[in-house]
């Protein structure tokens, strides 16, 4: 939201960056077998050792880098890309890519005001870089050659000194009027003739096709032996993660339609369970939510009803950027702020529980372990990003019987694995 946030300022009718570069970097994506497959070994390894100076931790990465990949049941040898499946690869890449931030800092960020309006009065653009792991849009208020122009800088930069292919056919110079997609949004620039021209930003059509096809995953009419229970929570995560997302920009539309497509499927996917038309699932699984609305629900075990989560429901709200120091100006007092708040936590769209009777054990202990504790941390209070601690570790011989449970959030989750195990406050 940052990124997007830097969009709303810029697209604008004071600052007037209207052209846009859509970055899009060859086979810099995660895929099958080869996350960030052009990245090159020697290059990177090259960047690393720059910051870290222990062998123990560069023969570690050499590791990863040289473990292969799998395809077909085969391991072949790479010389190129970051490993399949790591969690480094995201961390390894943004090493990668930082050489491009620091080109475009000597080339264009540390200009100064005075410098932009020189500029400007001569005749030339500006332009500012906005980039998120391997996306990124180059904003310019000059012509279109110019945006042309420093687009071809990009890409010979990236060519020459990382290796790196612009994907030219998906790198497009586009007007901010005719819209473009970044991180998941569609960003357009409206000018009404009838009132002030402002930026729009929704859901990309790409996102909202991607949530269809998980929830046509997960109501799969194959997956009728499915308990409805579990079904009706599994739409929930998924549904409330991907809201979550785009609470912050004009997705109302969006999820006003969703949610009567989410409704469609899982109404056909309990007629199907049951054998039952359409008038008959309705009697038996809508349910007066509020006094002024009904909802599909299903009771759980302690007989409380869990209802079909409508992400119109979800209040959206401007985004505000929190105020960071400039790593490029002042390195040494520049510190990452990570915030996570557990109400607003996103899903994974693609790795999500989709509600199968083999997956049902842990999430409803977890979720009644949450329950049971308030959802607030049994140590501090705190009801940001909590996790559901073994008091005795599994790999003691613990059980993930709730008395063994306890709610912990990330901070105290973490001094607890690292101190060693800590007893239980009622």
């Amino acid at each position: 939201m940052d990124c997007v946030d830097m969009c709303f300022k810029l697209i604008s009718s004071l600052h007037k960056y209207y052209w846009v570069i859509e970055g899009d970097i060859s086979k810099c994506t995660p895929s099958k077998g080869r996350p960030f497959d052009t990245i090159k070994h020697t290059t990177l390894i090259r960047l690393i050792e720059r910051r870290v100076d222990d062998h123990r931790i560069m023969a570690l990465i050499k590791y990863f880098l040289d473990a292969g990949v799998m395809e077909d049941g085969l391991v072949s040898p790479t010389t190129e890309g970051t490993p399949q499946g790591g969690v480094v690869s995201p961390l390894l890449a943004n090493i990668y890519l930082h050489e491009f931030d620091k080109w475009w800092w000597e080339r264009m960020g540390k200009l100064e005001g005075y410098q932009k309006g020189q500029r400007r009065r001569k005749g030339n653009a500006n332009y500012r870089l906005i980039r998120y792991a391997d996306d990124f849009v180059i904003l310019s208020n000059g012509t279109k050659e110019q945006a042309y122009a420093i687009r071809d800088e990009a890409q010979q930069f990236l060519k020459e000194n990382l290796q790196l292919e612009l994907n030219l056919d998906k790198t497009h110079v586009t007007h901010a009027t005719d819209g473009f997609d970044f991180l998941g949004f569609h960003i357009q620039y409206m000018e009404p003739l009838d009132n002030k021209p402002w930026l729009r930003v929704t859901p990309a059509d790409k996102t909202v096709e991607r949530l269809k096809n998980k929830v046509r995953e997960m109501t799969d009419r194959q997956q009728s032996y499915d308990t409805v229970l579990y079904k009706f929570m599994a739409l929930n995560r998924v549904l409330r993660g991907w809201i979550n997302y785009y609470r912050h920009v004009n997705a109302k539309r969006s999820a006003r339609k969703l949610d009567w497509w989410v409704k469609a499927r899982l109404v056909g996917w309990l007629e199907d369970k049951h054998g039952l038309g359409y008038r008959q699932i309705q009697a038996i699984y809508e349910l007066q939510q509020t006094p002024n609305r009904k909802n599909y629900g299903v009771k759980d075990a302690e007989g409380g009803i869990v209802y079909l989560f409508k992400m119109t429901d979800v209040h959206l709200t401007r985004y505000r950027a929190s105020k960071r120091s400039n790593p490029y100006i002042d390195p040494e007092q520049h510190q990452t702020q990570i915030t996570s708040n557990s109400d607003t936590a996103l899903i994974n769209v693609d790795a999500a529980w989709t509600g199968q009777t083999n997956q049902n054990a842990w999430y409803e202990v977890r979720l009644k372990v949450l329950e049971r504790d308030e959802y607030q941390c049994r140590q501090c209070g705190s009801k940001d990003a909590l996790d559901v601690h073994h008091i005795r570790a599994r790999r003691d011989g613990g059980s993930d019987d709730p008395d063994n449970l306890m709610t912990l959030c990330r901070t105290c989750h973490m001094k607890t694995n690292s101190f060693g195990q800590r007893k239980s406050t009622s």
